[in-house]
């Protein structure tokens, strides 16, 4: 406007876009411009409300009307506001989880979005072994697309373990996300880690009663030992003979050595020989002392 001589008004009002007040991206408002006496220049603020919100450059308008000493030569004026906000990163997050005795329990994992955006992201992910197979019954696998709806930046994947009463170590299996829609890849993979919360199986052996044999021949102690519970670990432990009344080698043959019981067995056993003789005398005994090799496994001799 030229330069007034005279008091020198215009009315305005805002008007939405596609950015707009409702959606917090200005403060609506309205009001009357006065041109200072001489001015050609006046001011007219409008808030701009700040966001992290990945978007398009949106806009929105000034409305004028109703001037007073001039006239118009243009009724809108428009706003540009540029998105300064980045693309967003997806991250996936680790997760651990007790695997419980029976059952589903769910691992709930969760996926994140730097930054949220004003339009959908989508990602697909899938499920991959790693010491847990779904081939074991570990876990179940899965695989979909994950949506995040318009600014929202945290969605779940549900992941199910099947429980178990196995002793065993932790174990691990990831999910991995591809073909990513409107944002870019931070973390690719994460690792849900299965808790093992069984106890350690215990060493279960008996005492053995048996006949001396006749002069010249021998008879056999057999020792059963069994596993509490089945480990997926193998159990190992050592095993020496001891006199007590029973002396070696007239009474029996002593040994020592090792025995293990493999990966989802339970059970192994041992002979020690006993010598027969025509003594007449009283029952007697000797001792088969055990220690653990591998752990945690507790030992019983009942």
């Amino acid at each position: 406007a030229p330069a007034a001589n005279g008091p020198m008004t215009v009315d305005y009002e805002t008007v939405d876009g596609t950015a707009t007040g409702a959606d917090e991206d200005y403060v609506a408002g309205r009001g009357t411009v006065v041109f200072a006496a001489g001015a050609s220049e006046a001011t007219v603020s409008v808030p701009i409300k700040g966001d992290v919100v990945f978007e398009d450059d949106e806009e929105f308008y000034l409305k004028f009307s109703n001037a007073l000493g001039a006239t118009l030569s243009t009724n809108r004026a428009t706003i540009l506001l540029k998105n300064d906000d980045p693309l967003p990163l997806v991250s996936i997050a680790p997760v651990a989880v007790s695997e419980g005795n029976a059952g589903v329990t769910t691992a709930m994992v969760s996926v994140t979005l730097s930054n949220p955006s004003s339009q959908p992201v989508a990602v697909s992910y899938a499920t991959r072994d790693g010491t847990a197979r779904s081939g074991d019954n570990d876990y179940r696998p899965a695989s979909g697309t994950l949506i995040f709806p318009p600014k929202t930046s945290v969605q779940t994947i549900p992941s199910a373990v099947n429980g178990d009463s196995v002793f065993e170590l932790d174990e691990t299996f990831s999910i991995l996300l591809s073909n990513l829609t409107g944002a870019t890849l931070g973390t690719a993979e994460n690792v849900v880690t299965i808790r093992n919360d069984d106890p350690p199986p215990v060493l279960l052996a008996a005492d053995v009663e048996l006949a001396e044999a006749n002069v010249g021949q021998t008879n056999a102690a057999v020792f059963v030992f069994r596993l509490s519970t089945v480990s997926t670990l193998p159990v190992s432990f050592d095993y020496t003979t001891t006199n007590g009344t029973a002396v070696t080698p007239g009474d029996y043959l002593a040994d020592r050595g090792i025995l293990s019981i493999p990966p989802g067995q339970t059970q192994t056993t041992l002979s020690i020989p006993v010598i027969g003789d025509a003594n007449s005398e009283s029952d007697e005994f000797f001792f088969l002392v055990l220690s653990i090799l591998s752990r945690p496994i507790s030992l019983h001799f009942a």
